[in-house]
Parts: C-alpha cells; structure tokens; sequence
C-alpha cells in the first residue's frame, strides 16, 4: 500500500467509526489502518552498533508463561524489530520465540521472550528478498527454523526459496552466522503468488495465497501444499493447488480499505499449526481464526468450511503468529513497540 492511500484510508475509517461496533467483536475498528510500509524506522547509532555489537544474553532462559486468558504479555523491546511477518517457538527452549523482518532489512533472526524481551540476534547467510513467514520443521531429530521469502506483491517472481537454519539456542555468540542447511526453491503450480502464511505438518508444508482484489471485490484466498523431501534436494520442487478459502463477509471498514487501499482486511497474514488437536490458527488484519480437522477429513476440506473466529484484535498491522502446542498462539504486528498477544488454546466450540 502507498502512503498516500494509507491516509487516505485513515480518513475514512476515522469518519465512518461511529458505524463500526467497539470492544473485541467480530467487526472492531482499530486504532490504524493498515500500511504496507508506512511505520518509519527508529533512528539507528551513527556506528550502527545495534545490530553488530554482540549481545549479553540472559542465563538461564525465560521462564514459559501460563496463558489463560487472551492478553498482551509485553512488547517488542529490540528497536530493529519494525517489520516483524515471521514468528516462530522455539523447539528447543521452551519460552522462546524467535522472529523476522520482511524486506527491505537485513537478513536476520531474532530471538525475544514471551513478554517481548530482547535475547539476541544474528545475521543469516542469505538474501531477504521479501521474508514473509517462519516455521518449524524436525528432521533426523534435529529442529529447523524455516525461513521463507515467499512474499510477491506483484505476483512476477518464478520461484520463492525457504532456508532452512538449525534452531540456535541462546548461548549461539551473536557473531555467529548462520548458514542454511537447507535452501528450497519451490514454484506454485498455477504461477506465481504471494504468501505470507505458511506452516508445517510433518514434512508437508501448507501454504496460502493472498490474491489481488479484483474488479468485483476480493478473490479466495488459495491453498497449496508442498512436499518437502526427506533428504536435502536442489532441484525445483512444486507446490499443488489443493483447495480454496472461503471469503469472509464484509463490512463497511473492509469495503473501504478494499475500495480506496486495495487492502482486503481478511488477507491471510499467518498460520500454525496445533497438530496434537487437529486444528489451525491463522491470522489476519481483523482476526484470529481457528480451522479445526474432523476425524477422516482432508485439511483441503477444513480449510474450505471451517472457519471460526475466535479473536478481534487491533493491531495495527497483524503479520506473525505462531502456536506453542497444546498450549498457547501467540501473535503480534508490525511497527516499533509492537504489542506481543496471546491466546490459551480452548478446544473448539
């Protein structure tokens, strides 16, 4: 979204509040609309030490917080962290989560603790062309970080790449680097598409597309699945349509940003997966929504009727989630200061 349309869209959704319901329901009005890159960066050290200075970390790790209400837990201390679209737990140390910018920014990976607390960063030995999405992958007992530059605006690119990055703990120097184990280069069946949603179940990868609006309004979003070989692979492997989103109903605050921003509201963001309950949290600017699994059905089939919304939030610009399991989803939005949410996992109403 440009700037301009950003305010634009501001104004509006300022001047037709009085017509959209307050509080936690379905159709809250947020306190910003949502910009593509309208948040400026905060100013940065003339040696721009923050990102290269090594980094004390706490000793021993974050103690894991029991969530059993919706609530914010924190914000996002580390000040690089502007941009955030990837969230992901840690496997290995339990309280930790880690974390992405999208493009435009370094090729790094943070680590921050569920009240939002700074643990660290390091530099990745890869290109941030437009990082959209973390996951979790296990393989030959070993837990991998999945970082994926799947993002495509335009819908031009040919290829999207994930780089899979052995799970650092906490003591990791930050000078390390890290260096992918793994790189996936991976094209869509039908062409290119733009994601930012993407999570594991086993060694299939679940991805959704955010489509354009088109002239009579937003299209469904898509979903596809991506077989990951059990072994590294170089060669080009393809992602297969398997079914479609519903489209969410409407109101008049996402009828304008569709009109006046070409932003639908209901954009799949992120998702996660709670496999232990066959269900699946994904996030989008308005909501939280759970997808639950029945016994027997395909996640192609749940992902096509569905739907439950079980959050309304008001974050600015929502785009990272991800799920401890049997636990707690915890998400939070781009721009400095970002609040950090979580929600205890209830089982479906």
């Amino acid at each position: 979204m440009t700037e301009s349309k950003f305010w634009i869209l501001v104004l509006l959704v300022a001047m037709t509040s009085g017509c959209i319901s307050a509080g936690n329901q379905v159709d809250k009005t947020v306190k910003a609309a949502v910009p593509e890159k309208a948040s400026a960066r905060a100013p940065q050290s003339s040696a721009d030490d923050s990102n290269d200075a090594p980094v004390t970390r706490p000793s021993p790790a974050p103690t894991p917080l029991t969530i059993e209400s919706a609530r914010r837990t924190g914000k996002v201390a580390n000040q690089t962290l502007d941009e955030i679209s990837g969230l992901a737990v840690s496997r290995n140390t339990p309280g930790v989560l880690f974390a992405l910018n999208d493009s435009g920014n370094p090729a790094q990976l943070y680590a921050l603790s569920e009240t939002g607390a700074d643990l660290g960063h390091w530099t990745v030995d890869a290109r941030n062309r437009d990082w959209e999405e973390m996951g979790n992958l296990q393989i030959a007992g070993k837990n991998y970080l999945v970082l994926g530059d799947t993002g495509d605006n335009r819908q031009k690119h040919e290829e999207s790449t994930l780089y899979l990055v052995e799970e650092p703990t906490l003591d990791t120097p930050a000078t390390t680097t890290l260096v992918p184990s793994w790189t996936i280069r991976f094209r869509y069946e039908d062409g290119p598409r733009n994601v930012e949603a993407f999570a594991f179940i086993g060694n299939t990868l679940f991805l959704i597309s955010k489509e354009p609006i088109g002239s009579n309004g937003p299209e469904p979003s898509r979903l596809y699945e991506l077989q990951i070989p059990e072994k590294p692979d170089s060669s080009l492997l393809v992602a297969r349509h398997t079914g479609d989103l519903p489209l969410s109903p409407t109101n008049l605050e996402s009828k304008l940003a569709a009109a006046v921003a070409g932003v639908d509201l209901n954009h799949p963001t992120a998702l996660d997966f709670d496999s232990a309950s066959n269900t699946a949290y994904l996030l989008t600017y308005r909501h939280v929504i759970r997808i639950t699994k029945a016994q027997g059905e395909s996640w192609s089939d749940a992902f096509a009727h569905s739907f439950e919304r079980i959050y309304a939030h008001d974050l600015r610009q929502g785009e990272a989630l991800a799920v401890v399991p049997g636990q707690s989803v915890w998400f939070t939005s781009e721009h400095l200061d970002a609040p950090l949410w979580a929600l205890p996992l209830l089982p479906p109403s």
